[in-house]
């Protein structure tokens, strides 16, 4: 059976020049968020970039006076976001390789729509356990309650292949997904929905003080 997991990072190491390319520019709705989560992180905190791809958000981060430690699981854009100057190292987001309690803030964009359904409430449950009491969790994923496969759009680095470079996509509705982080023990405190390229749900969530 093939790993959706793995799957999905080799066909990111595959397209990582030309996703950077696309995405070196956020859209304001992005941005919006960046300031709100960094905003309650606070001036000097320590976040976690779980997903960082090629380093834009953990470059903006930074820019703003907070300590990024930024993370992915594909080799290519772990490469690319070092180049770039981003502190990063290659991980498995499933289960970050951080201590109970050390982060202020964990930052995940379009990350969680790729770890297969049935793992998702042990990877928030995990999340949760990286961040202090009163610790923000910023999260954009992709709205609908559907899952699969997905043909990237962008270019191939290595060229035409026999077989199309895919992506394995979970996509989940608010309310299913609220009820994911409150028995995660997290504390929603916005929700937005935004249309773009997909539909997005951009949420902020706290831990118990």
């Amino acid at each position: 059976m093939t790993d959706p997991v793995a799957t999905t990072l080799a066909a990111y190491d595959l397209v990582a020049g030309d996703y950077a390319t696309r995405n070196a520019a956020a859209t304001a709705d992005h941005v919006a968020h960046q300031e709100e989560f960094a905003a309650l992180v606070g001036a000097g905190g320590l976040v976690a970039d779980a997903g960082c791809g090629p380093g834009r958000d953990a470059l903006w981060f930074a820019a703003r006076g907070l300590r990024v430690a930024a993370l992915d699981g594909s080799r290519a854009m772990v490469t690319r976001a070092a180049a770039a100057g981003v502190p990063v190292a290659r991980a498995d987001l499933r289960a970050l390789p951080v201590r109970d309690g050390a982060l202020d803030g964990l930052w995940s964009s379009a990350s969680l729509l790729h770890v297969p359904r049935p793992q998702v409430p042990a990877v928030l449950r995990d999340w949760r356990r990286c961040l202090r009491a009163g610790g923000v969790l910023g999260l954009t994923t992709s709205t609908g309650g559907d899952e699969g496969w997905e043909v990237v759009p962008y270019d191939v680095a290595a060229g035409p292949l026999a077989a199309p470079v895919q992506r394995w996509f979970v996509h989940h509705d608010r309310d299913p997904l609220l009820a994911l982080l409150a028995g995660a023990g997290l504390t929603v405190t916005s929700v937005a929905e935004r249309i773009g390229a997909r539909r997005w749900l951009q949420v902020l969530a706290v831990t118990p003080v």
